[in-house]
């Protein structure tokens, strides 16, 4: 037998590891510790002479000099701790020797099943002391990291006195009553509607210069019909009571403004946006009694929706707009700052000018109430309350609407003092989301930060994946010198390596190099990295995984600007030979047909993948399990894991064990390879996804944007009065969408756009349909696949997609096979079913709204572990109970990955 070196050294694929033992009964406890923490589902133990022998299922990635122990490598049937000769062993066969170099000799050991011993046995339960524990009780809901602006700020000027008139509230109680129900009288038709905006006019027929004290205008054609209108209306019982109160209110609003008693006009003032919004969205339903006044003169920071509608004839709107604006310049010329910006935003509803008055003024803190009550652009609401003062806050609201540029922007513009101060800190903030590319970015003009945003460009490095090509080239495009010379050879060793599962990170390096420019070229790492991926590019042709763009090679090749290069792909036959792999998988004429095959591992709970190729997997009480893009298991963390989150950047993810009455969550980093505790939850919907530093969660009426980073149950939004409980919830990085149960058959749509949680929609569901069927997933386009029941003789299930107050049609599936489960996902569905005989399938269905279009994928399922699937961008993946995952990607239908775990 003859040996290339004593051990192993560098970085090598081990079977398993040779711990010896020392010579008292403390370095027996140590091994048995070694043991247990280097253990893993599916591996053998053998206890040899002196020492010890952990063998792994399969070989994991390990560097000989940071091991506890001797690495074993596998050579045929045999496992070595020496460097052997391949070509002395057979290539297959099973394991039944070891190799043990010591002292300068090779001893070989049998590795017989007499020597096999279970780590079960190293731990002594007897041991444990048993202790009486008591609940700590009620598991508290998350708190609200900022209270978001949710009253009405009039509660702030209370102080100020003004009070409601005794008229003005038994006005409010009128017109509540008739929204209630109880209006008797004759409909409204066309001819009351405008009797009633003839009657919206000041007493007397006066015209805009009433306001003034002009004369009064001679009577016109329209006034004599409105007053001919008006003698209708006043026969009927309904018309003479809410007619005649219209008129008498805005008259005497009128007369306190002509009077110079502003105070008492501005609480009876009716706001423009009310009566516009009744000539673009109300003209069928008008206002019920007269305009309900103002308790005080306090602005409001919330956008007020109106009620009923109230017509005013467009010279009125202009006599009522111009009044606003004299009143405000009056309150403006006596100093009432507060008053004048209630005129500016409740009155006039020009928001954007009462947030300007308010800042020149220096109401900063009110300002900026105003402006995220009446959600302004979230750029300008984060630079109110930095003027304000409050600088968690504004930083709280950019996390939740990630509005850095925008802020930054206007910074520099209003504040350029403030603007590297928080640059700083939002690229902080990105860099501990893990959105490394986004942190470097913004961070990098700050030159005494450099040496921070490297290390930052460092861990990217150390993660892998697109994050770390794109900040590879990145670097080496600013013509900063320190790692230029490390980043390029590390960007050739990818573009050079031709191995599947790079394929995605080569994808993201070529991109980058071919987006740039002219400036970009004149960096030596570029051209020399744009080079090297030339050739990457043609070789990704040659194999058919890329499809030939030639406008992108040549801007490739004009990076690199090797004229010799151009010359020779140039006199390539290129483009006919190379239109790149097969047909899209949502158009294809014939499905694609694959087959799960049977695992012979342990039982998986749950998986994430991660932007480098490699996979989380939850085991439950097992732990949690790293593998690299090629299945090896490379880590492991003794937590319990149930199910996994993965972040939107692939290098994060929250670790949920589920207890009985809650849930508890762990942080999982990446590039530091650590499972941190963050904490106990009691919810009943979460979201599978977040975007690095949010997650959404749901319980009961309540719902919570989690922050992710802080160590406290803390939320930066979340709502806490939902008309019912979340029975379903979809997040993408671009949407939340909600079904919302308030009784047994009462549900409603709730949509989101992300990340500024701005309510889109909330719709009801039909409740003739939702009581007809068993909902089985909701999409982020909120369509429900729905489990029906044939009304027939065979009282057949079937599986539809609802849309709004529509069903679509039924999917068409053999007559023997019983629909088990459904997931829906932008423009896919798939379907598990299960046949007689107990064959199962998952079918992939492309699909448009409620419309189902086809059959792309077809997956049968040998054997009977039972088998989950999950969604991710552009992946289906199954994964079953007996270590079995298959993940398909889902722009042409090729398969990613098919391990046995």
């Amino acid at each position: 037998m003859k040996a290339k070196k004593l051990l192993h050294q560098g970085v090598l694929d081990c079977q398993g590891l040779l711990l010896e033992l020392g010579s008292n009964d403390a370095s027996l406890d140590k091994l048995k510790r070694q043991i247990l923490q280097n253990w893993i589902p599916g591996s053998f133990l053998y206890e040899l002479d002196e020492c010890w022998a952990l063998v792994w299922p399969r070989p994991r990635e390990l560097d000989c000099q940071q091991i506890s122990g001797y690495a074993l490598v596998r050579y045929g049937d045999t496992l070595s701790t020496t460097p052997l000769h391949d070509g002395q062993f057979a290539p297959d066969g099973s394991l039944q020797w070891l190799l043990r170099q010591h002292a300068g000799d090779l001893t070989r050991y049998s590795l017989h099943k007499e020597k096999l011993r279970d780590p079960s046995e190293f731990i002594a339960i007897n041991r444990y002391q048993v202790l009486t524990v008591e609940p700590l009780g009620e598991i508290s809901p998350p708190e609200a990291a900022i209270h978001h602006v949710d009253s009405n700020v009039r509660q702030v000027f209370k102080e100020a006195g003004l009070e409601a008139s005794q008229a003005q509230q038994e006005t409010l109680n009128a017109l509540k009553q008739m929204h209630s129900g109880a209006n008797a009288g004759p409909t409204l038709t066309g001819l009351v509607r405008a009797a009633l905006s003839g009657l919206f006019r000041p007493s007397g027929d006066n015209g805009p210069g009433a306001a003034s004290g002009q004369g009064r205008k001679p009577s016109t054609p329209w006034s004599r019909m409105r007053d001919a209108v008006s003698m209708y209306l006043m026969t009927t019982r309904m018309g003479a009571l809410l007619g005649r109160k219209q008129a008498q209110h805005l008259h005497k609003m009128m007369e306190l403004f002509e009077q110079g008693l502003l105070e008492e006009a501005l609480k009876n003032a009716i706001p423009l946006g009310d009566i516009r919004d009744a000539f673009d969205r109300n003209t069928e339903r008008p206002a019920l009694g007269s305009p309900d006044a103002r308790q005080d003169l306090s602005l409001s920071t919330h956008r007020q929706s109106s009620g009923g509608s109230i017509y005013v004839q467009d010279e009125s709107m202009s006599l009522l707009e111009r009044t606003y604006e004299q009143a405000f310049k009056r309150l403006d010329a006596a100093g009432k700052i507060e008053e004048a910006a209630f005129v500016l935003a409740d009155l006039l509803r020009k928001y954007e000018r009462a947030v300007d008055y308010l800042e020149k003024h220096g109401r900063f803190k009110l300002a900026a109430e105003l402006a995220e009550g009446q959600q302004l652009f979230p750029a300008r609401v984060v630079r109110q309350w930095l003027l304000a003062g409050d600088t968690a806050r504004a930083i709280a609201i950019v996390r939740q609407t990630e509005c850095y540029r925008a802020v930054l922007d206007l910074l520099h513009r209003h504040a350029p003092e403030e603007a590297a101060r928080m640059r700083w800190e939002f690229a902080s903030q990105q860099a501990a989301e893990g959105a490394f590319h986004e942190a470097v970015t913004l961070a990098w003009p700050l030159e005494d930060k450099r040496d921070e945003v490297i290390e930052w460009i460092n861990r990217a490095v150390s993660e892998g994946g697109d994050n770390a090509a794109k900040l590879l080239i990145y670097y080496l495009k600013t013509g900063h010198q320190t790692n230029a010379q490390a980043y390029l050879r590390e960007a050739q060793r990818i573009l050079s390596d031709d191995r599947a599962e790079y394929a995605n990170v080569r994808h993201a390096l070529i991109q980058e190099l071919s987006a740039s420019n002219g400036a970009d070229a004149k960096q030596e790492g570029v051209r020399l990295a744009a080079k090297t991926a030339v050739r990457a590019l043609l070789k990704e042709l040659n194999a058919g995984h890329a499809k030939y763009d030639k406008r992108s090679l040549q801007r490739l090749l004009g990076v690199a600007a090797d004229p010799l290069l151009s010359h020779e792909i140039n006199a390539l036959a290129l483009g006919a030979a190379h239109h790149g792999a097969g047909e899209p998988l949502h158009v294809r004429a014939s499905p694609l047909e694959y087959s799960l095959a049977k695992g012979d591992g342990a039982a998986i709970l749950d998986i994430c993948p991660l932007h480098n190729g490699g996979l989380l997997v939850a085991r439950g009480d097992a732990g949690l399990f790293m593998y690299d893009a090629r299945g090896h298991c490379v880590h492991s963390w003794s937590v319990g894991a149930r199910a996994l989150v993965g972040s939107d950047h692939g290098n994060r993810a929250l670790v949920l064990d589920r207890n009985e009455s809650f849930i508890k969550a762990q942080y999982f980093d990446l590039a530091a390879r650590s499972v941190r505790r963050w904490l106990e939850l009691k919810a009943d919907r979460i979201a599978t996804s977040f975007d690095g530093g949010q997650w959404i969660a749901a319980e009961g009426t309540s719902l919570w944007s989690l922050d992710v980073l802080s160590s406290q149950r803390s939320a930066l939004w979340g709502l806490s009065d939902l008309p019912g409980r979340v029975v379903a919830l979809n997040r993408t990085p671009q949407a939340l969408t909600l079904l919302v149960q308030s009784s047994e058959d009462a549900f409603e749509l709730w949509r989101y756009r992300l990340p500024h949680f701005f309510l889109r929609a909330r719709d009801p569901v039909s409740k003739t349909i939702i009581r007809q069927c068993r909902p089985l997933a909701m999409g982020p386009d909120g369509v429900i696949a729905g489990l029906f029941t044939n009304q027939g003789d065979n009282g057949a299930e079937y599986l539809s997609l609802l849309e709004g107050d529509h069903r679509g049609e039924p999917l068409a599936l053999p007559p023997t096979d019983k629909i088990a489960h459904a997931l829906l996902q932008d423009d896919w569905l798939v379907v598990e079913t299960q046949s007689p005989g107990g064959g199962r399938k998952f079918r992939l269905y492309a699909r448009q709204g409620r419309l189902i279009r086809q059959l792309c994928l077809s997956i049968h399922v040998e054997g009977f572990a039972p088998v989950n699937m999950k969604f991710f961008p552009k992946q289906l993946a199954l994964y079953s109970d007996d270590g079995r995952v298959m993940v398909v990607e889902l722009n042409e239908g090729r398969l990613v990955k098919d391990w046995s775990l």
